[in-house]
């Protein structure tokens, strides 16, 4: 129609006014079917877009089936262990046992949960709260809260083995390790069926709004950025990434070709302590429990400010290792000198140093 209406009007058949009326109508025509058009076009958009949302919350629900049974299993043969153990001690250990078959009611509980099906899938995939960039975090609970489990399982193990501790002490242990799992597990459901994201980088942000630009940094060295301190030079040769109860924080491998640093970087990189490590101390055991409460070292005596189990990621030069499992305890001396004790897998470490300012550091990235 439009040809048809340029061609009479270039022939002189059609007048300007004619001209006019007839691109009218047919604007009148055409725009309904434009308009459907977009609708359809943009409606396909936004149906692909929930498609593919639907597609991966599925993903992800499936995913933490599998991740809950395997949660379930765990936490039900350290119930059976428990039992057992409480059992096994004597009568006047009557209070002990009874805590430990509280704790073992209480894993109990929390196996059954993990182990439940998910009675309206529908219902959840629709509400579901979770984004695929919350993936890693999920990923990073599952880790810390089965690492967790069997960590209570080799210590419900070794209740009433250890010398210079007694039973009703290491049963409290045991119920303060299972309240641990019970506080990681109620933060992962958080994030997965309500979309509760860990705040504690945003809270301590608040409080150091002056410093962020600078403090940030600090989270985000690489391997091979240089870090002067104290005037000394210190090459990053390494960065640990720890996880718990819903925060990280960063631990860099620093050397000077003397020898090497530790430095310690809260979440928001506003809190940093500087450590350089120190042999192992008889004070120290191999074995240290949660009843770790005063260290004596180099004739100073330091006292217990936090008891965490966290899973790290290390990446060195030689690459990258996830999930593994330390305990790790900070202590303090009435000087403000710091006593850092870290067991591993296959060993335990030992770091003394001092917390730090922001501006005492200078960062040149490579």
């Amino acid at each position: 129609m439009l040809a048809w209406l340029l061609a009479n009007y270039a022939g002189k058949a059609l007048q300007l006014g004619g001209l006019v009326c007839g691109l009218g109508l047919l604007v009148v025509l055409a725009m309904p079917l434009l308009l459907s058009g977009a609708y359809l076009i943009v409606r396909a958009r936004a149906e692909s877009r929930q498609a593919e949302s639907f597609t991966q919350s599925r993903a992800l629900l499936e995913a933490d089936g599998l991740a809950r049974q395997q949660l379930a299993g765990e936490l039900e043969q350290v119930v059976a262990r428990l039992n057992e153990t409480a059992q096994a001690l004597p009568l006047e250990e009557a209070a002990a046992k009874e805590k430990l078959l509280a704790a073992g009611e209480r894993l109990s509980a929390l196996a059954a949960n993990a182990r439940s099906a998910n009675r309206d899938e529908l219902a959840l995939l629709t509400s579901f709260a979770l984004s695929p960039r919350d993936a890693p975090t999920l990923q990073s609970y599952d880790t810390l809260i089965v690492e967790r489990a069997r960590q209570l399982s080799r210590q419900v193990s070794r209740l009433g083995k250890r010398s210079g501790t007694s039973i009703a002490a290491q049963a409290e242990e045991v119920a303060e390790a299972v309240e641990s799992v019970e506080e990681a597990y109620q933060r992962r459901q958080d994030l997965l069926l309500r979309g509760q994201r860990p705040t504690a980088a945003a809270l301590e942000r608040l409080t150091v709004d002056p410093l962020i630009e600078e403090s940030g940094k600090l989270t985000r060295l690489s391997l091979g950025d240089v870090v002067a301190c104290g005037g000394t030079n210190y090459l990053v040769q390494g960065k640990l990434t720890y996880f718990a109860n819903g925060r990280r924080w960063y631990v860099y491998l620093l050397r000077d070709g003397q020898g090497e640093r530790w430095l310690q970087v809260s979440e928001a990189g506003a809190d940093l302590a500087f450590f350089e490590p120190v042999a192992a101390s008889s004070a120290v055991p191999s074995e240290a429990g949660n009843s770790l409460a005063v260290v004596q070292l180099e004739d100073e005596s330091f006292t217990l400010e936090e008891h965490e189990s966290a899973t790290v990621t290390v990446e060195t030069e030689g690459g990258t290792d996830s999930g593994v499992f330390v305990e790790s305890w900070l202590l303090a001396s009435p000087s403000k000198r710091l006593l850092w004790i870290e067991r591993w897998p296959e060993k335990t470490v030992t770091r003394t140093g001092r917390r730090i300012g922001v501006f005492d550091l200078q960062v040149f990235n490579r």
